[in-house]
């Protein structure tokens, strides 16, 4: 069964609305956060921590600026097929197989978050595909040469705010090259990334540009340029 819901996007995040309970869609955290618990999303029942690295749910709207109830994270999304469509601005949730259409990348994943290859230049780099992340993050020695086009204020569980420098960069999804606008992360959460085999964080300014179908089941990513 499939079921479709309307989002907001709020500051670069997905607030999925579900029978009036605001849900911050992450696929970047392994367990889902809630006041109560369980949750109740897609047909199933799921039980939910009251906080994950310290954040909750109370924590997430001061960062986020909107009310947020509830976060579901990869714990839970990874049991669906998701169809993220900005044009229409809904989510379609599956229980079944959805059809893909697009160009395909394959999904790795780390502790349940998942991972994508793309190419910059000629290096293959493994990247975080987070739907919590309003920015996209490369290694700071693979921006050299690139030039700052403003800086913005993000934030991260267990860190919390920080400030950083943001630059326009063309990496190669699949056979498309696409201009992502991508920061630097502190140095402590750039440790967390090498740890983890990682260069960098795919986050959600793609989905201006690209309808998305994740679909972790098959290990698959979807992207299709929006118009073509």
């Amino acid at each position: 069964m499939t079921h479709t819901y309307k989002y907001e996007f709020v500051d670069g995040h997905i607030i999925a609305v579900v029978d009036q309970v605001r849900f911050l869609i992450d696929t970047g955290a392994p367990f889902s956060v809630a006041d109560a618990s369980p949750i109740e999303f897609a047909g199933g029942s799921y039980r939910a921590q009251k906080t994950y690295m310290g954040i909750s749910p109370e924590s997430l709207s001061t960062s986020v600026g909107t009310s947020i109830d509830a976060l579901v994270g990869a714990d839970i999304l990874n049991r669906y097929d998701i169809f993220i469509d900005s044009t229409t601005q809904t989510l379609d949730v599956s229980e079944n197989e959805l059809p893909l259409a697009g160009q395909a990348l394959e999904l790795d994943d780390v502790m349940g978050i998942p991972i994508v290859e793309v190419m910059f230049g000629e290096d293959k780099v493994r990247m975080f595909f987070d739907t919590g992340a309003k920015l996209s993050y490369l290694d700071p020695e693979r921006i050299n040469g690139f030039e700052s086009v403003g800086t913005e204020t993000d934030f991260y569980p267990g860190f919390g705010e920080f400030s950083t420098n943001v630059y326009n960069i063309p990496i190669m999804l699949a056979a498309e090259t696409v201009a992502l606008r991508v920061g630097i992360l502190p140095a402590l959460l750039q440790m967390s990334l090498m740890m983890a085999d990682t260069g960098g964080i795919l986050g959600t300014a793609i989905l201006h540009t690209h309808k998305v179908i994740f679909a972790p089941r098959r290990k698959t990513l979807m992207f299709k340029r929006i118009g073509k």
